[in-house]
């Protein structure tokens, strides 16, 4: 019987190869925990029409001016 032909059966440690997964694993769970912590902008600008509130005065303008275009238009004081 020729030997050339039969191959040496070697045992594989799956357990760096489990470890690894398990690893990639944890990484996309904290990645998707850290995005989910990033804060939402205030919403400090309601229209006064509607009740939809935005993030800035500018945003609230256009959505008046667009939605409303009969009503009022919305100005910014400063006050010193």
């Amino acid at each position: 019987m020729d030997t050339a032909f039969i191959q040496e059966k070697k045992k594989v440690d799956l357990k760096p190869v489990i470890g690894g997964m398990f690893g990639m694993i944890m990484i996309f769970v904290v990645l998707g925990m850290i995005s989910g912590m990033t804060p939402k902008p205030e919403l400090r600008y309601c229209c006064p029409h509607c009740g939809v509130c935005f993030a800035t005065i500018e945003e609230l303008q256009a959505h008046v001016a667009s939605a409303h275009p009969s009503e009022r238009q919305l100005i910014e004081i400063v006050w010193s």
